[in-house]
């Protein structure tokens, strides 16, 4: 592969590194530069404006160096536009924490725009719905503007149109073949988002690795769209607006050591199937006020069949999001191995419970067959149960396999009043007794 030197490109003064010409370059060598070559970058550093989306269009690898981006582009525009099949985004690394100034690092700002950073999927028929796939990010940093709404019906309404996340879709949306393979993003991090952090949608044999998202409108990691086979390794959820990672309609796939803090649902696996979590952990989950979470957070894909909207909530599970820990809805043959709990609801010494629906474990709806292997649950935030059994319409969970050290069991059809969220001393759960209810 011929590597290329940005700084030789027109758009300013040839062979300057100055930041004050690098969108201008940029822009011109992304069209100049043929296929399955390297752009290098990497002698621009501090601090550039770009002004306008940039489309990439040929299978090429970008190298950034340590450069913090700020984008200021026209209304309801992504910074950058995969329209090309193995594209590769390289940066020198990521942020270590929540701190935006570490030094050495590849940062993108989206403050205006109101669209993402990296949106790779098709607007129209021009790429003939045809699916990216192989796109491969790595060592970059993302923050953009969280998005704000208040709820009615279950419709959301935005005070603020925030910006910036990562969005990956397959290229005919709900179209027999059109899965997007092979996608690869590695030690990203994602702070304050439009929608949700990373959401990827028909994606197979791809993988997520040691990437970090927090205070996001909508989930940390959002996989649907019949997804299959994927990894999420070691990857962070944190102080998520909806669930820190939700699996939807997603099969054989896999969560191993990823981790999720102060989510208003840690896991969510949605008519998920034959998916595994491996040693992953859930923290202090906080409990959403009623009537705050939305049906649907608006998104919507263009497909040859026209637009899909996209159930990233569903009215049937607007009341879940109570700090559970874990929740499985639909799908089935699902296996938590050694998973870890800590204090759902968020409410670590105190004597009463925030909402009889936070537990540590909540299977709702049709699912069945799911294996709870070994959990550990800890904490001393009060619950009102350890693990639950919930119907949803007229589906009960059926065929559902604890294997925990001990528990005793309620088999009340029917809950004590809570209205008035009781103290732990007059209702079944003393904390971490492993109580599980039946039906709600």
């Amino acid at each position: 592969m011929t590597t290329y030197k940005l700084e030789t490109f027109a758009g300013g003064v040839n062979n300057s590194t100055s930041t004050v010409h690098f969108y201008a370059k940029l822009a011109t060598a992304l069209n100049a530069i043929p296929s399955h070559s390297i752009l290098d970058c990497t002698s621009f550093s501090g601090a550039a404006t770009i002004s306008g989306t940039l489309t990439i269009k040929k299978p090429i690898t970008i190298l950034l160096g340590a450069i913090k981006l700020n984008f200021n582009g026209i209304a309801n525009s992504h910074m950058f536009v995969i329209n090309s099949a193995n594209v590769k985004i390289h940066g020198a690394n990521r942020v270590t924490h929540t701190d935006a100034t570490n030094g050495g690092t590849t940062l993108s700002i989206a403050t205006a725009g109101r669209g993402y950073h990296i949106y790779c999927a098709n607007t129209s028929s021009a790429n003939a719905w045809a699916s990216f796939g192989g796109l491969e990010l790595k060592d970059l940093s993302f923050e953009g503007v969280k998005s704000a709404y208040t709820v009615s019906s279950g419709v959301p309404t935005y005070t603020t149109t925030g910006s910036g996340g990562i969005l990956i879709a397959e290229g005919n949306p709900n179209q027999s073949g059109s899965n997007i393979p092979n996608i690869k993003l590695e030690n990203l991090a994602m702070t304050n988002t439009k929608h949700h952090g990373i959401m990827i949608y028909g994606a197979i044999t791809s993988k997520l690795e040691r990437c970090r998202v927090r205070n996001t409108a909508g989930h940390g990691y959002y996989v649907a769209g019949s997804s299959t086979s994927m990894h999420l390794d070691t990857c962070y959820a944190l102080s998520t607006n909806l669930a820190g990672f939700c699996l939807h309609d997603t099969n054989y796939s896999t969560l191993t050591s990823c981790a999720a803090d102060n989510c208003k649902i840690g896991y969510w696996l949605r008519n998920t199937s034959s998916t595994t979590l491996n040693s992953c952990g859930s923290e202090g989950g906080t409990i959403a006020a009623n009537n705050t979470i939305p049906n649907s957070l608006g998104i919507s894909l263009n497909s040859s069949a026209g637009s899909v909207s996209i159930s990233d909530v569903g009215s049937d599970n607007v009341n879940f999001f109570k700090g559970i820990s874990y929740l499985v809805t639909g799908g089935g043959s699902n296996t938590f191995n050694a998973c870890y709990s800590k204090d759902p609801g968020n409410a670590a010494g105190q004597t009463t419970y925030g909402d009889r629906r936070t537990s540590h474990i909540t299977f709702g709806g049709s699912t069945s067959l799911n294996r709870l292997n070994t959990p550990k649950f800890i904490g001393t935030s009060p619950l009102k149960y350890s693990i639950k059994f919930v119907t949803i319409g007229s589906s009960t969970p059926i065929r559902n396999l604890i294997d925990i050290e001990t528990f005793t069991y309620d088999g009340s059809a029917t809950e004590p009043t809570d209205t008035n969220f009781l103290p732990i001393a007059t209702v079944y759960n003393q904390n971490n007794s492993q109580q599980f209810f039946t039906f709600d």
